[in-house]
C-alpha cells in the first residue's frame, strides 16, 4: 500500500513540468503580443475539456482559472492581469520562460490530460487500498483491478481518438465502401479527354533528340489555346506554365515563333506563361515553396517541366523517390 501511495507522488512530481509549459505556451503568446496564437491555444484547451481540475499544482490552479476568466469576459490574455487577479505573477512569467513557443500546444494537452487521468485512477485506488480491512481486502483488490481496467480503456480509447484526429487532419479518412459508392466523387476534370485530367501527373520518355521538347511546347500552346493535341480534344483553354530549362532565351523564342506561325491563333496574353531557367535549374529547387504559391495564385493549371533531367543534382538518381517527389509533390 505504500509503494502504491508513493508512486502517486512520484507522478505528481513528474506532472508539474507539464502543466507550467501548459500554462507557459498561453502566457509565451501573450508576452510576444500574437494575439491569435493566444487565443488558439486557450480555444484548443478549452475545446479539450481543460479545467483547474486537470492540474496538480496549487500555483497552475489559481493561474488557468484566472486565464479562463479573463479570456471569457475580454476575450484578451494580458498576463499581468492575469497574475494580479490570483497574485501569481511570478508564476506565471516563470512558466512563459520554460517554453520557446506554443507549436506543441496540442501534444501538451493531451499529456496533461492523461496526467490528470492517471492521477484520478491512482488516488481513487489508493483510496480503496487505504479504507480496505482484512474482511474486505478481497473486494478491495476486485475494484483495484476493475480500476485498472478501466484506465486502461480510457487510455486505449483516447489514443484511438487521438490517431484519429491526426489522420483526420492529414486529409486520411477510413470510409465504408457503400458510403464511398453511394456518393460518387466529382468527375475527371479533363485538360486532355480522357488522357490527362487536373491533379494528374505524368513523365514523358525518349531518346534524346526526339522532339520531346518540341511535344512539350506544343502541349503548352494547345491547352492555352483549347486546340486539340495530336488528335486529343482539349475541351477548354487552361492557364499552364511552361518552364524552360535547357534552351536558350533566342532559341525558345524561334521555336515558339515557328509554333504560333504553324499552329494558327496565338494564346491570350494571360494564358500561357514561360520561364525561362537556362543555367538556373537548381534555383528552382530552391524556391520551390514559392513557386507552388505562384503558380497558385495565377491559377495556372497545367504545369510543364522540360527537361526534368536538369533538376538532378550530381549523384542523385533519376529514379529515385527523393529526386521524382520534387517535381511530383
Amino acid at each position: 500500500m505504500e509503494a502504491k501511495i508513493f508512486s502517486v507522488e512520484a507522478r505528481e512530481t513528474s506532472a508539474s513540468l507539464i502543466e507550467e509549459c501548459v500554462i507557459g505556451m498561453v502566457v509565451q503568446a501573450a508576452m510576444l503580443d500574437t494575439t491569435e496564437e493566444a487565443q488558439r491555444v486557450i480555444t484548443l484547451y478549452l475545446d479539450s475539456g481543460m479545467t483547474e481540475a486537470w492540474f496538480a499544482n496549487p500555483h497552475a490552479k489559481k493561474v488557468f482559472a484566472s486565464m479562463v476568466r479573463l479570456w471569457r469576459e475580454t476575450h484578451r490574455i494580458d498576463v499581468y492581469l492575469i497574475g494580479e487577479s490570483c497574485g501569481e505573477t511570478d508564476y506565471a512569467m516563470a512558466c512563459g520562460e520554460k517554453v520557446s513557443s506554443s507549436a506543441n500546444a496540442d501534444e501538451y494537452c493531451e499529456t496533461l490530460r492523461r496526467k490528470y487521468v492517471h492521477r484520478t485512477f491512482t488516488s481513487e485506488m489508493a483510496r480503496l487500498i487505504q479504507r480496505s480491512g482484512p474482511d474486505t481486502i478481497a473486494e478491495t483488490l476486485s475494484q483495484v483491478d476493475a480500476l485498472q481496467k478501466k484506465l486502461k480503456a480510457t487510455e486505449a480509447q483516447a489514443t484511438a481518438n487521438q490517431a484519429r484526429e491526426r489522420l483526420a487532419a492529414a486529409g486520411i479518412v477510413f470510409q465504408e465502401w457503400r458510403s464511398f459508392m453511394d456518393n460518387p466523387p466529382a468527375p475527371f476534370d479533363w485538360i486532355i479527354t480522357d488522357v490527362v485530367a487536373k491533379g494528374m501527373k505524368g513523365d514523358v520518355n525518349a531518346k534524346s533528340k526526339c522532339r520531346k521538347s518540341f511535344f512539350g511546347m506544343q502541349l503548352a500552346l494547345c491547352v492555352a489555346t483549347g486546340q486539340p493535341f495530336l488528335g486529343m480534344q482539349v475541351p477548354r483553354p487552361r492557364r499552364t506554365v511552361y518552364f524552360n530549362l535547357e534552351l536558350m532565351e533566342c532559341g525558345s523564342w524561334e521555336r515558339g515563333a515557328a509554333m504560333e506561325g504553324a499552329m494558327g491563333p496565338s494564346p491570350v496574353s494571360d494564358m500561357l506563361f514561360i520561364v525561362n531557367l537556362r543555367g538556373k535549374a537548381d534555383k528552382l529547387r530552391k524556391c520551390t515553396n514559392e513557386l507552388v504559391a505562384e503558380v497558385r495564385r495565377l491559377g495556372i493549371e497545367l504545369v510543364i517541366l522540360d527537361p526534368r533531367y536538369k533538376l538532378i543534382r550530381d549523384g542523385e538518381d533519376e529514379n529515385s523517390a527523393a529526386c521524382c517527389s520534387f517535381v511530383t509533390r
